[in-house]
C-alpha cells in the first residue's frame, strides 16, 4: 500500500490491545505519534493522510486532522493505561481529548455541543455544517464520559443520539454523511443523498 491514515493507525492500536500486543502497540503509537503528529500527540491531532505524494517522497498528504480517528486512538489509549497500568497512555488519552474538545467540538445553534468530522472544512456557511454519523460510537463517547475526561461528553451524547435518530431513515439505514442546518435540523447531504455504506456500519 502507499498510504495509511489516522483511522487505520487507530484500529492498529486497538486490535493490539485486543489481542494484548503491547509490543505492537507502542510501535504502532511510535510511528503515529512521530510521523503523523510532528513527533509529539500531546499538542498535535494526528493528520489523517499519510503516504507517498508526486514528488515520490513519504509524507503527510492532509494535515487536517479527522475526529473519528481521534477518538478512536484516545479509547485505545484509556483502556491501554487501564488494562496494562501504564499511567503514560492514560495521561496520552486525556491530552488527545483536551484536544479534541479544543479544535473539533463545536456548539451548534438549535442542537448542542457536538463533536464534528474535522478540525476545519465542515461548517459550510454561518448556520450549515456537514457531519458524520458514524465518526460518533456511542459507547466510546460514553466511556470518555465516564471517566470525566475534558469536555461536555453528556451533552455530546444527547446531540449525537438526536442525529442517529433525526438521520436515520425510514427505512431504518443511516447515512454516511448528513447536513445540520440550524433552521431546519438534520437533512440528506445531496452529494452523498442517503447512502449508508461501509462507514455507516459504526452506528449499528
Amino acid at each position: 500500500r502507499d498510504r495509511t491514515t489516522s483511522e487505520a493507525q487507530a484500529y492498529a492500536l486497538f486490535l493490539s490491545l485486543v489481542a494484548n500486543d503491547r509490543e505492537q502497540f507502542e510501535r504502532t503509537l511510535k510511528w503515529t505519534e512521530d510521523n503523523l503528529a510532528n513527533g509529539d500527540l500531546r499538542y498535535t491531532l494526528p493528520a489523517w493522510h499519510w503516504g507517498r505524494g508526486e514528488d515520490d517522497r513519504w509524507h503527510v498528504l492532509d494535515d487536517c486532522p479527522a475526529s473519528d480517528a481521534d477518538l478512536w486512538m484516545a479509547y485505545a489509549l484509556l483502556e491501554a493505561g487501564r488494562l496494562w497500568c501504564e499511567p503514560r497512555f492514560s495521561i496520552l488519552a486525556q491530552q488527545i481529548i483536551a484536544q479534541v474538545t479544543r479544535h473539533e467540538v463545536a456548539h451548534l445553534p438549535g442542537l448542542g455541543h457536538f463533536v464534528l468530522p474535522g478540525s476545519r472544512g465542515f461548517k459550510l456557511d454561518s448556520t450549515t455544517w456537514r457531519l458524520n454519523p458514524s465518526y460518533l460510537p456511542l459507547p466510546i463517547l460514553r466511556r470518555f464520559e465516564a471517566a470525566k475526561l475534558t469536555g461536555p461528553w453528556q451533552d455530546i451524547i444527547q446531540t449525537t443520539l438526536r442525529m442517529i435518530r433525526e438521520a436515520t431513515t425510514r427505512d431504518g439505514f443511516i447515512a454516511n454523511w448528513v447536513l445540520y442546518r440550524a433552521d431546519t435540523g438534520f437533512v440528506p447531504d445531496e452529494p452523498q443523498r442517503r447512502i449508508g455504506s461501509y462507514a455507516a456500519i459504526r452506528n449499528y
